[in-house]
């Protein structure tokens, strides 16, 4: 595995690659996420198969932030193009996790015929919505009740694991407890979803919702999604899958928001059975 920073147009890009062949994608989500924490279990398994890249979003993990108020979903997708530019890759597999999963499909509706496969894994982009919606939009607002919470769970990992309980269904594993806690260290920690939610998240509604738009994808998509996901309903990724010209939908039983942490042996061969066709 090799770890090199891209230098951008608005910082520098911590990434994750691995092996050759065609490239594979993967794009982590938010809160304290990072490549590390969100692919731990999967980047090995994929690097059999394909020439992986992960990269960490800016302000995640060791890439810088993005300047100013450049913190959305639009954000995102103009960084993911702006990399894969760099990196010389006309056309790659995309596999993104929450927030990942709507850079990555908003990427997919800009540039379709530079996707070849796009797989969306409880993803944002598909509600209308966030859970209890008007108070998670005054919460935005006042930014010291997430930072104190993300002060919290550093100081230890009980906290830790009291803090990403609610986005798995079962108990969290130990490993998670103490990658979340590492991540849950470094200085930045939590303020870039910080300014995604601020920037997202407007007083009646998510400002980038795709599902009007599904319908003009063409590209193979696999939705992947927890049946006890407490983030983004069922609801939305069922409605995804009907509008979706040419699209598969996977339904992990007892799974929450995190099914590549909760459940990656299921998550990585299904996937792959996927990708490969099969």
């Amino acid at each position: 595995m090799q770890s090199k920073l891209i230098s951008l147009g608005q910082g520098t890009v911590h990434l994750k690659s691995a092996s050759d062949g065609f490239p594979l994608v993967l794009l982590h989500g938010g809160g304290i996420d990072s490549a590390t924490l969100s692919w731990s279990m999967s980047f090995d398994f994929f690097a059999k198969h394909f020439h992986v890249l992960a990269p960490d979003w800016p302000g995640y993990g060791r890439s810088d932030p993005l300047p100013g108020d450049s913190a959305g979903i639009p954000a995102l997708v103009d960084v993911l193009g702006e990399m894969l530019q760099i990196l010389n890759l006309p056309k790659v597999h995309l596999v993104g996790i929450s927030m990942g999963g709507g850079a990555a499909l908003g990427y997919t509706l800009a540039h379709p015929d530079r996707v070849a496969k796009l797989v969306l894994v409880d993803s944002y982009g598909l509600a209308a919505q966030a859970p209890f919606h008007r108070l998670s939009y005054l919460a935005t607002r006042v930014p010291v009740l997430s930072r104190t919470a993300y002060a919290t769970m550093r100081r230890s990992r009980t906290l830790t694991r009291w803090g990403v309980r609610s986005i798995f269904a079962g108990p969290v594993p130990e490993d998670v407890v103490q990658d979340s806690f590492v991540e849950l260290q470094l200085p930045h920690a939590g303020e870039p979803f910080i300014a995604f939610q601020r920037a997202e998240v407007a007083p009646d509604r998510l400002r980038t919702c795709y599902m009007d738009r599904l319908s003009e994808l063409t590209n193979p998509v696999l939705l992947i999604h927890g049946d006890k996901d407490m983030l983004v309903p069922l609801s939305a990724a069922k409605e995804a899958a009907r509008r979706l010209p040419n699209a598969r939908l996977e339904i992990f039983k007892e799974t929450g928001h995190w099914s590549t942490r909760e459940r990656p042996e299921l998550f990585n061969q299904c996937t792959l059975d996927f990708l490969r066709g099969t």
